[in-house]
Parts: structure tokens; C-alpha cells; sequence
């Protein structure tokens, strides 16, 4: 694009960050992203995708469970599936009594895929710094969760 009303940038950990303006986006049929504290998780996001050698993937996709007679949902990041169900989060600076509460989620969703599926659901979580893995890791308990460590 040489139009530069297409393309507008940030700065994001000291490197440039290029990314459609509203014009350019509508031009190549996308949905645009404003420049806020977004763009540092789709970056995540995005890294976590190359990490996992770049899955055919649904971003932000909500699964839906009744539990107790109540519809729930529960976005992940990213979902995909291989032998199983894999649901990915990126943790960047999300508070942990989100994660808290999205972990026991996830753990009523594992035990409704296995009955369903016979197939245990396996949870990815991405985040920058290992302190946090280790609470996150203390969090998910016996439920089946990968823990990766993003460092730059």
C-alpha cells in the first residue's frame, strides 16, 4: 500500500507496530483493530499461533455449556482441534481472579468434553513472565494445561 492513510503505526516494546487504518482496512475486507492496549495481546496472540506451529485456529469463538440448567459460554483466545480440543489463553496482564474463574470453567468443560468425547480438552496458556506460570499452573490443578513463557 502506498497510500499511507492505509497504514497507520505504534510503538510496542520499542519496535514499530504497522496495522490497517479504518480506510485500509475496509479496503482489503477486514475488520479494523484501534490502537490500545489490544494490539500487545493480538501480538501475543499471534506468537502463540507461530509457537504452535500455526494451527487452523478460531479466534475468540465462544463455546457454549448448560450447566445446572443455565447457558454458559466460555471464549477462549484461540480453539482448535487435532486429536482433541485445544483451547488457548493469553495471559497479558488480565487480572488472576479472571483467570481464576475462567480456569473453573474450563474444568467443567474438560469433564463435559470427556463424557461426550472420551477425550480429555487441553488448555494452553501463553504469558510473559514465569511467575505467573507458576500461578497459573497452581490454578489448573489436574486439569491438562501447557503453560508457555513468552520472553523477549
Amino acid at each position: 500500500m502506498t497510500d499511507s492513510n492505509l497504514l497507520l503505526t505504534t510503538k510496542e516494546s520499542n519496535e514499530n507496530v504497522y496495522y490497517l487504518s479504518k480506510e485500509g482496512a475496509d479496503r482489503v475486507g477486514v475488520d479494523p483493530i484501534k490502537k490500545n492496549i489490544q494490539i500487545e495481546h493480538y501480538l501475543l496472540r499471534n506468537e502463540a499461533w507461530m509457537i504452535l506451529n500455526f494451527p487452523k485456529w478460531h479466534v475468540e469463538a465462544p463455546i457454549n455449556l448448560t450447566i445446572d440448567g443455565n447457558k454458559k459460554s466460555i471464549i477462549p483466545d484461540a480453539q482448535y482441534v487435532k486429536d482433541t480440543l485445544y483451547c488457548v489463553e493469553i495471559d497479558n496482564k488480565q487480572r488472576f481472579i479472571r483467570n481464576k474463574q475462567k480456569i473453573e470453567m474450563y474444568k467443567i468443560l474438560a469433564s463435559m468434553y470427556e463424557r461426550k468425547h472420551g477425550k480429555k480438552i487441553i488448555l494452553q496458556f501463553f504469558t510473559k513472565t514465569h511467575s505467573r506460570k507458576q500461578k497459573i499452573e497452581e490454578l489448573t490443578g489436574d486439569l491438562i494445561c501447557e503453560v508457555y513463557v513468552i520472553e523477549y
